[in-house]
């Protein structure tokens, strides 16, 4: 799964960017972090749906929406977690 923590690390990156130039922020640097960020939403969903084929194989459908539910959750807190602890206070 390098591809999820290769993922999370650029969201943090971007989470990063925007707290850094937050106060400095022009309208063309947030439509980049905008863009930015809608590429990483479309990364994220292709993983999910070819892993999502994968895992389909070996687990019923009822099962896989809950691993993804639980990986969402999980995901959200490491992220946060990294976040938090780059961003300058």
């Amino acid at each position: 799964m390098a591809e999820r923590d290769k993922a999370l690390e650029a969201r943090v990156a971007l989470i990063k960017a925007y707290a850094d130039d937050y106060d400095t922020m022009t309208d063309a640097k947030a439509q980049e972090l905008l863009n930015r960020r809608f590429e990483q939403l479309r990364a994220q969903s292709k993983l999910d749906e070819d892993f999502g084929r994968q895992f389909a194989t070996a687990l019923s459908v009822r099962r896989l929406v809950r691993f993804y539910q639980i990986q969402h959750e999980l995901e959200a807190l490491m992220m946060g977690l990294r976040a938090g602890s780059q961003i300058r206070r």
